[in-house]
């Protein structure tokens, strides 16, 4: 009944025009009061009661609905990813692309597939958060809970596979290639002289690592038109281009023909490599002068280079040229590995509980001997959550991807 109809109620029952009024301002204020109890959201205090269960299982659901919004960095994107419960993992990879070859006594060339394989190597990481159980259950507790600590968290996890995938990188010189066989470790993934068939004994190289002097002043380095050191330029990408296009296949005799799809960097070349593939005029020296210029970029006559920046990469003036294969991958594999518990599957209670996207979710509750006595996580009386992953990350491809430096 709306103020007005109350108000001719009220005078019908001879309470006058007082009355009415009255009536009226009741009617008003109980709507309100009505109103405020349907539409008012709860306050902070009735979102998170004070329970040392709930807060670690609010915490687990900030940071999982966080990871939801962050996406995997591109450059992990751009490559190959798994996920396996086994406790080993090893890849077949194919030694080199095929070539069209002639055929000799009508005897076919057939590759053996799977006959190469590499290991690929994980390893656990975690960051969780502990706080004293008291504490959670304190009306402080309740009005500021984890504030944004599980989405700092959800990020770390996201870069941590970027992180992965710099050093790989960064460690290819001394790395061993997945293209050795058996307990071989002479290939490196980035190496001069780099062989074109592995299977071959003192078969034909190509290189992949730009670095040092080149092959014209009688070094004698890799091959024949070895560059040496390229430092990022111009320049130093058409020698990368002109490696990759003329680059000797698994027979040691036909190029591959590749083409320069993708350049990565740390952040010391960003603003270099932005320039070099984005630009169309570039600023240039005129001939003998000292004076410079502005000249077509010559890179824009050819296939646009992605730029890919990857601030994990730490070693100052090394880039890397890559080659994405016909289906726009990129040389390089992450692994999640889900923990390898007998009999659980994902989601299944236990000491810990696994999810199918690969973390592991350790609760030390009141429940926990930690909680009662202490443990390395944390001292007597506290609980803790721990989202814990096993992640790693190798190059598949080092015919390409070539590692370029500056000296």
């Amino acid at each position: 009944m709306t103020p007005i109809l109350l108000a001719s109620a009220a005078n019908a029952a001879g309470l006058g025009a007082g009355g009415a009024m009255l009536c009226a301002i009741l009617f008003a204020l109980f709507a309100g009061a009505l109103g405020a109890a349907i539409h008012a959201p709860p306050n902070q205090l009735q979102q998170t009661p004070s329970d040392v269960r709930i807060a670690l299982t609010e915490y687990k659901l900030q940071y999982v609905e966080a990871l939801d919004k962050y996406k995997l960095p591109e450059a992990v994107e751009l490559g190959e990813m798994h996920m396996s419960n086994m406790l080993e993992e090893r890849y077949p990879i194919a030694v080199g692309d095929p070539v069209f070859e002639s055929l000799v006594d009508d005897n076919p060339s057939l590759l053996e597939y799977g006959e190469v394989f590499f290991e690929m190597f994980t390893a656990p990481y975690s960051a969780g958060v502990k706080a004293k159980a008291s504490t959670l259950r304190t009306s402080e507790w309740q009005r500021r809970a984890w504030g944004n600590t599980p989405g700092k968290h959800a990020y770390a996890l996201r870069s941590l596979y970027e992180r992965l995938l710099a050093g790989a990188l960064m460690n290819g010189e001394t790395a061993t290639s997945c293209e050795n066989r058996g307990t071989a470790t002479t290939i490196k993934i980035f190496q001069k002289g780099h062989p074109c068939n592995p299977l071959v004994t003192g078969g034909n190289t190509y290189d992949n690592l730009l670095t040092g002097a080149s092959a014209g002043d009688g070094s004698g380095n890799g091959s024949a038109n070895y560059p040496g050191a390229a430092p990022l330029s111009v320049d130093g990408i058409r020698f990368a281009r002109n490696m990759f296009r003329t680059q000797l296949g698994p027979n040691g005799v036909d190029p591959r023909g590749y083409d320069l799809t993708h350049i990565m960097c740390g952040v010391d070349l960003e603003e270099t490599l932005l320039t070099a593939v984005k630009d169309d005029l570039l600023l240039v020296t005129s001939g003998s002068s000292t004076a410079q210029v502005l000249r077509p970029n010559p890179l824009k006559k050819y296939r646009p280079i992605v730029p890919i920046i990857n601030p994990l990469l730490t070693e100052a003036g090394v880039w890397y040229a890559i080659s994405a294969d016909e289906t726009g991958q990129l040389p390089w594999m992450t692994i999640t590995k889900l923990p390898n518990n007998t009999g659980r599957v994902p989601g299944m209670p236990g000491p810990a509980i696994v999810m199918a996207d690969g973390i592991e979710w350790i609760i030390l509750d009141e429940n926990s001997d930690s909680y009662k006595i202490g443990s390395k996580v944390a001292p007597k009386g506290y609980v803790a959550i721990i989202p814990q992953v096993e992640a790693g990350s190798a190059v598949t491809w080092p015919w390409r991807i070539k590692r370029c430096k500056a000296s």
